[in-house]
């Protein structure tokens, strides 16, 4: 879900059959809410998944390692990567990996924190890989109004609830922006 309202009291929006302008600067306040099923669906249709099933360590002529079956999902106020790891190294086919993260806002963006394995042991410092997990973050988007590089958007907050991202910011579109 997504609300947005304007934070000023009288707005100049010029509305024609086939065009609309902002004749002064706009900014809203927004709240956007996220369930487990809206990511889902946000990094499938995205391509995130894919992206991350289509990354692999060669060395040699030889696959050490790709990534496969990579998921996504919100519970128990925390954000789960589970990605399979497959090597010919080992016997088996896979490897399980599950990966538990916090979320916080840096700089008005969003970023992953408190990165850590629920199903390994955990003598592997993830502090190194935390910007590469951060780049390859779900809940980073850029924001496209009306065509307009322009316009800004900022995250001031964002908090997991249960099995929900609750994220809190402000959106500007300067005067003069027209579609």
């Amino acid at each position: 879900s997504l609300e947005a309202k304007t934070v000023c009291d009288f707005n100049y929006v010029e509305l024609n059959k086939k065009s609309i302008k902002f004749k002064e600067n706009l900014v809203m306040d927004y709240t956007t809410e996220i369930s487990n099923t809206d990511l889902k669906k946000t990094v499938k249709s995205t391509g995130y998944l894919d992206m991350l099933n289509n990354i692999k360590l060669s060395g040699f002529g030889i696959t050490l390692f790709k990534l496969d079956g990579a998921d996504v999902q919100i519970k128990n106020n925390k954000l789960y990567f589970t990605i399979n790891l497959a090597t010919p190294i080992i016997s088996v086919n896979y490897i399980p990996i599950v990966i538990r993260s916090d979320v916080k806002v840096e700089d008005g963006n969003i970023v992953l924190t408190k990165i850590d394995f629920v199903n390994l042991c955990s003598v592997i410092d993830l502090s190194k890989a935390a910007y590469l997990l951060s780049a390859l973050n779900p809940l980073t988007f850029s924001m496209d109004i009306l065509n307009n590089n322009g316009s800004k958007m900022k995250v001031q907050t964002i908090n997991i609830i249960g099995d929900r991202i609750v994220v809190n910011g402000t959106i500007f579109v300067p005067k003069n922006t027209s579609k």
